[in-house]
């Protein structure tokens, strides 16, 4: 994910509503939002990396704060995994499907292409959706 410039609470979603679309939360070492276990992937390391200790790779990344997400959802991921603040850069077209992130100094989420487990990029690191 490449951000040229600058990711709210719930999302539209109605606090202490949220409900996990998959995965064992109970079990969850990252930070829970919007029902998915967050973690903030190394710097150019892939979600497929950042979840192999933590269940596997949770489709939230795509669905919550990744492509087929919204911004709002990706600001209260990155807000809880305590990435630096800043302005997100909202519906951006990435070379690689990294979804939400941060590259210092910028957040961003990218809406194409789609988000998937295997994207990196060197001096990005993902918001990653695990399964515990």
């Amino acid at each position: 994910m490449v951000f040229a410039a600058s990711c709210g609470e719930t999302g539209g979603i109605a606090p202490g509503s949220e409900t996990s679309v998959s995965g064992d939360t109970d079990g969850c070492e990252g930070q829970l939002v919007g029902g998915f276990c967050w973690y903030l992937g190394a710097a150019g390391e892939p979600c497929d990396n950042t979840c192999l200790n933590h269940g596997g790779y949770n489709n939230g990344t795509l669905t919550y704060a990744g492509s087929a997400g919204t911004g709002a959802n990706c600001i209260r991921v990155l807000d809880a995994l305590e990435v630096s603040a800043g302005v997100l850069q909202d519906d951006v077209a990435c070379p690689v499907g990294g979804g939400c992130g941060f590259a210092t100094p910028f957040r961003g989420r990218c809406s194409s292409p789609v988000t998937d487990s295997s994207s990196f990029s060197v001096g990005n690191q993902r918001a990653c959706a695990c399964n515990e």
